[in-house]
């Protein structure tokens, strides 16, 4: 049976990065794979129009609402099994497809971005895939952990790969990447305290320009030890993990993360928070973890990392490890076409 992949396009992912890798990598593997995703121009919004108006259903992108309807359509009249790659774009399909139990979708955010009324449409998802294990307790009132199975974000770990030529000898960088569920407030707080210790330390911020307005990074702006990037390109963005000393970057909450998965794959120390879903990626294992907002304990373990060469080499080889171990697109395809077989979407 052919898996139908419904895709959501990210304009700030490269072609190295996200959950979309996981097609090509399925292939690679031997499943047979076709992708829908939503199409730009006015037809298609045209045609998100038309199914969004039949069906009720609240105003939304309609080019999004187009690729939701040719999925549903595929999986209602031809031999398909689904996976919707992110199910927080395409909720009303659980109402579309009710009935229906040959498809399986991702879930990315976590329960305080939910409203009631998302969870109700979440209800009738026939099945979730968790990126980390915090979810399965979070959603245990929405789906039972029978509906639920914990799989890992991939990542290119042959692209996302250390290099000792490019790692900084003058100066060392902390890595500070995107902006979604990143407690700001803790970092701008642990910026200066960190730079009077290491007055040779760098801090590379990876921020769009719109979201340089949050208070607690505009206290940031000027700063001398910041450098702030945006608008990289999959070589840029890897040169920056590359040269990094580690990466520093609290989190309020998480499921998986991009940015973590990157710095795991690119052999970096992980300086953060015990928040969301970090210890599914190594968190208190691989790395140690402190708890949210508590400045001084971060404080003294970036302190430790930033003195001990040993201590950060060992912890970034053993983060390396991980990521080709357990999150190599490579490896973590062959774990979804085993829950696809567990599901009866393939035969084994």
């Amino acid at each position: 049976m052919t898996i139908l992949l419904l895709e959501h396009s990210f304009e700030w992912f490269g072609k190295h990065a996200g959950l979309g890798l996981l097609r090509e990598h399925l292939l690679r593997n031997g499943c047979p794979v076709e992708s829908i995703y939503p199409m730009p121009g006015a037809f298609h919004r045209m045609i998100g129009k038309a199914y969004s108006t039949a069906l009720r259903l609240p105003a939304r992108n309609q080019t999004t609402a187009a690729a939701e309807m040719r999925f549903a359509l595929k999986l209602r009249m031809l031999r398909y099994a689904g996976h919707v790659l992110n199910i927080e774009y395409y909720l009303p399909l659980a109402g579309v497809l009710k009935g229906n139990g040959n498809w399986v979708a991702t879930l990315h955010q976590p329960r305080r971005w939910w409203t009631p009324e998302m969870l109700d449409q979440l209800r009738e998802v026939p099945r979730l895939i968790v990126l980390s294990e915090n979810f399965i307790s979070e959603f245990s009132d929405v789906l039972p952990r029978s509906r639920m199975t914990l799989l890992p974000h991939g990542v290119n770990a042959e692209f996302f790969r250390p290099n000792e030529e490019m790692r900084c000898r003058h100066h060392k960088h902390l890595l500070y990447v995107g902006t979604w569920l990143r407690n700001s407030q803790m970092f701008s707080r642990l910026v200066p305290r960190i730079a009077e210790r290491f007055p040779d330390v760098v801090f590379d911020l990876v921020v769009p320009g719109p979201a340089r307005t949050d208070p607690a990074l505009t206290a940031l702006l000027h700063h001398p030890a910041v450098r702030w990037h945006q608008n990289l390109s999959d070589d840029e963005l890897r040169n920056l993990y590359q040269k990094a000393t580690g990466m520093l970057m609290p989190m309020e909450d998480s499921g998986a993360n991009n940015a973590i998965v990157e710095a795991l794959a690119s052999g970096l120390p992980i300086l953060t928070t015990d928040a969301g879903g970090i210890r599914s990626y190594g968190g208190g294992t691989i790395f140690p973890l402190v708890a949210n907002n508590d400045d001084e304990a971060l404080l003294e373990m970036a302190s430790d990392f930033l003195a001990d060469t040993s201590l950060r080499e060992s912890t970034g080889a053993a983060a390396r490890r991980f990521a080709v171990e357990h999150l190599d697109w490579t490896v973590a395809a062959r774990k979804y076409m085993e829950t696809y077989r567990t599901l009866g979407f393939m035969a084994r």
